[in-house]
């Protein structure tokens, strides 16, 4: 009986690895890598609100017709991403954009000696995406997709020292067309949302996608 275990132990054990490298080999047999760059597009927002606690400020001191007005902007960025299977996408990406903005009052109580003061916002955000294709992206150069992403972000002024941290969601509907197996575009148009900053804004981007290590030819 002792002998019989003795035999059985490692039969399993062989028998675990051999499993677990199938599993693993399936797995990686399914699977690509990819990058999109560039990404360029538009950041449409509508207010921020480590600026507009600027305005509430001046208005708390009496500054007749205190505002803000921000201008959209170029967003640009990069992703890097894993493929795990024909539907199904993780990716890290990174974004930057340059917000100008005014300063508004009745009076000229900025120090240019004017009633506005120009400045810029820089935001940075680093992120964290989970990509669902409609259709299985190797066996077809078209299809849709639905991006739900979770990131840090920083709002840097340009003038003055530090920044105001965040942490911001990100959502929306994208395509993909493949020009081939390992060249294509894409697009998406997503929703931004700050939990600190409670600003919500807009996205609309567009990236050449290269893509390597496809496990099977795309019927394109």
């Amino acid at each position: 009986m002792k002998k019989q275990l003795r035999n059985l132990i490692p039969q399993t054990l062989s028998a675990c690895v051999l499993a677990s490298a199938a599993t693993s080999q399936a797995f990686l047999d399914d699977s690509s890598f990819y990058i999109v760059v560039p990404t360029i597009g538009y950041h449409m927002t509508d207010e921020i609100d480590t600026v507009e606690k600027a305005v509430k400020d001046m208005k708390k001191e009496g500054v007749a017709g205190a505002k803000a007005d921000f201008d959209d902007d170029v967003i640009y960025g990069i992703s890097f991403g894993f493929q795990f299977n024909g539907n199904m996408a993780l990716e890290l990406a990174y974004n930057y954009t340059k917000f100008d903005y005014k300063l508004k009052a009745n009076q000229a109580i900025f120090s240019n000696g004017k009633n506005e003061l120009k400045s810029e916002l820089e935001h940075h955000y680093i992120h964290v995406d989970a990509l669902y294709y409609f259709n299985d992206i190797y066996q077809n150069n078209f299809s849709f997709y639905i991006p739900v992403g979770l990131g840090y972000a920083k709002y840097e002024p340009d003038k003055g020292k530090g920044g105001v941290e965040d942490t911001e969601i990100n959502f929306g509907v994208g395509a993909q067309w493949m020009f081939s197996e390992h060249v294509g575009v894409r697009g998406d148009i997503r929703g931004l949302y700050g939990f600190s900053q409670e600003n919500f804004d807009a996205i609309a981007q567009v990236g050449l996608m290269i893509r390597w290590g496809m496990p099977m030819p795309m019927n394109v």
